[in-house]
């Protein structure tokens, strides 16, 4: 996957990172990754031993 470098940053009152604003097609790019059908048990199973859930997803 090529780092995504096109982006925007939304602060809040603070200053700190709020929102982060993507091309769209980047977007629709990324939603083509998640499973119409849900989390897989594979995911799930390591997220609960402890990994974190896009440690687990990068895992598979």
């Amino acid at each position: 996957m090529k780092p995504l470098t096109n982006y925007q940053t939304i602060n809040d009152s603070k200053g700190r990172p709020a929102f982060v604003v993507i091309p769209y097609a980047d977007f629709v790019h990324s939603q083509a990754y998640v499973p119409k059908d849900g989390v897989p048990h594979a995911v799930v199973s390591k997220a609960i031993d402890g990994m974190s859930m896009l440690a687990a997803w990068r895992d598979i």
